[in-house]
């Protein structure tokens, strides 16, 4: 739901239209119009906070980039030994669970990988029809 939406709710509320009247006029649920007041009238605020929730990352682009550059000066090195490389070049030192999280968020990324079976399917089924 928007902010403008959330608004436009608060307003028809405080002018004296009931929750079930707002609730037609805007076209959502009643839940959604109490979720909506208390929210407003507690925190003081029509926005939602939980568009940008979570954890801030600890890495910036440029650790990234330096963590990814360990790794592939010698791709067998240990964790610890990445960690401990890592926190050399960083302000703030980090964890072997952030630097796990990092690589693997690096490796496996959100790219769509396409799986070996189905390839394989493919080429069957294009040999059957030549």
């Amino acid at each position: 739901m928007s902010d403008v939406q959330r608004g436009m709710i608060f307003g028809a509320v405080f002018v004296g239209a009931s929750v079930s009247r707002t609730a037609n006029l805007m076209g959502v649920s009643r839940t959604t119009v109490s979720r909506v007041m208390p929210a407003y009238t507690k925190l003081g605020k029509v926005s939602s906070a939980k568009h940008n929730g979570g954890q801030k990352s600890k890495f910036t682009d440029r650790d990234r980039r330096a963590l990814k550059k360990i790794v592939a000066r010698k791709r067998k090195t240990t964790l610890p030994q990445i960690t401990t490389e890592m926190n050399t070049h960083l302000q703030n030192p980090v964890s072997t669970k952030s630097i796990q999280r990092e690589l693997r968020a690096a490796i496996h990324g959100r790219v769509a990988i396409p799986k070996l079976q189905n390839a394989m399917k493919r080429r069957k089924s294009r040999r059957r029809m030549l």
